[in-house]
């Protein structure tokens, strides 16, 4: 019922959440043949390498936006959009986005240590909207910061590893295409 490439895609997801945040990197070993192998599966299943090239660019900043990605992060969202094409993007940024959504209050509420209210009386919005939080980073998810530590990204600051949101992505087009089978088949 799982399609090759989506498992591939997860697979690879999943490999640069570990790797995030076990070393505050995405290895070059996952990344580039990741993205090659993207390449060679638009080459033989599509319409031509370009639409699905375009859509690996495409998908770097709308992962991205707001934020400041590492490398790997980049590779890794060119990658996702190689494999995808431009007919599923729109999915993946929905699922992208949702993750980033799900992962900020997380990270919100962890800082203001799971009061709700204080979160609500806080500039939390403000801040979301303008990048700007404040130096609580220490109340962080200690995994996040250590992978942002090992990053090289400013401690003070809480952090969310970048794969996560790319992760979201590729879980949301397996989901969209497991329901659409499911639905189709009349299940």
């Amino acid at each position: 019922m799982i399609y090759l490439p989506d498992a591939v895609m997860l697979a690879a997801a999943a490999i640069a959440v570990y790797t995030d945040l076990k070393t505050g990197l995405i290895k070059n070993w996952l990344t580039i043949p990741f993205f090659l192998a993207g390449l060679v599966k638009a080459t033989l299943s599509g319409p031509g390498i370009l639409p699905d090239l375009m859509a690996g660019l495409a998908a770097i900043p709308a992962t991205f936006i707001f934020l400041s990605p590492g490398e790997g992060d980049i590779k890794l969202a060119a990658g996702m959009g190689v494999w995808l094409g431009p007919e599923l993007l729109p999915v993946y940024f929905i699922g992208a986005g949702l993750a980033r959504l799900v992962m900020a209050l997380a990270v919100r509420l962890k800082v203001y240590d799971w009061d709700v209210v204080a979160m609500a009386k806080g500039t939390w919005i403000s801040e979301i909207r303008l990048g700007s939080v404040p130096a609580l980073g220490h109340k962080n998810f200690r995994m996040f910061q250590r992978a942002g530590e090992m990053a090289g990204a400013d401690t003070d600051l809480p952090v969310v590893p970048g794969a996560i949101f790319v992760f979201g992505g590729a879980l949301a087009v397996v989901l969209f295409r497991v329901i659409f089978f499911l639905s189709a088949r009349g299940i």
